[in-house]
């Protein structure tokens, strides 16, 4: 889905705005692959010790597994952001891009940097709940954020540029996020959150 999303951006970039919104989302998609590299080993290695822990009938444990799997994807999150921010002088500097192209990166990056940030929690969440039993939810939620991103980044690129491609992507994925996070308010659902923070948890 996040390779959908970011796929989805450069095309629309590319026919409804032009050329250097193209080139502009192409060149900010290897840096977002870095958190969803990220995300995929969070996710990977919660899910793992969840379900372990669950077949050893260690409830307690599981819950500790996935708790500190869902504060390592928040923390993780924020700290891509921050490194893709500190990171993106030292890459952008070496393309020696013309003005108007420099400018429509400078506007696409600065908002789907955000997208970095929510990209962990949200395959932590959906991975999570699908294991959970929660097929359906995650099914319309990833149908629900793909669509409406299609639609809203055809809108908001006529008032805003590229820069409203970038608003329409980070914040179908905010709504991914939220869809998916109702899964804990019913009835079905075995997750529990409980405080849990240790270092050798986060390496295994």
């Amino acid at each position: 889905v996040s390779y959908i999303m970011t796929m989805t951006d450069t095309l629309i970039a590319g026919n409804m705005i032009g050329e250097d919104a193209l080139a502009a989302a192409g060149l900010v998609a290897p840096l977002l692959t870095v958190t969803t590299f990220i995300a995929s080993v969070i996710n990977s290695g919660t899910l793992l010790n969840y379900s372990y822990c669950i077949g050893r009938f260690e409830e307690r444990r599981a819950h500790e597994y996935f708790s500190q799997g869902v504060l390592l994807a928040l923390s993780m999150g924020a700290l891509s952001v921050v490194l893709m921010y500190v990171c993106a002088g030292v890459y952008f500097s070496n393309l020696k891009a013309y003005p108007e192209l420099a400018l429509a990166v400078h506007d696409y990056y600065s908002i789907i940097l955000l997208f970095g940030a929510l990209a962990p929690i949200s395959a932590l969440l959906d991975n999570a709940v699908v294991s959970d039993g929660g097929e359906k939810l995650s099914a319309f939620s990833n149908i629900t954020q793909i669509v409406l991103n299609v639609v809203l980044s055809v809108l908001f690129s006529r008032w805003w540029g590229i820069r409203g491609i970038a608003i329409a992507t980070v914040g179908c994925k905010a709504l991914f996020v939220l869809l998916i996070s109702t899964w804990f308010f019913g009835k079905k659902n075995t997750l529990r959150f409980v405080w849990r923070w240790k270092w050798q948890d986060c390496f295994a």
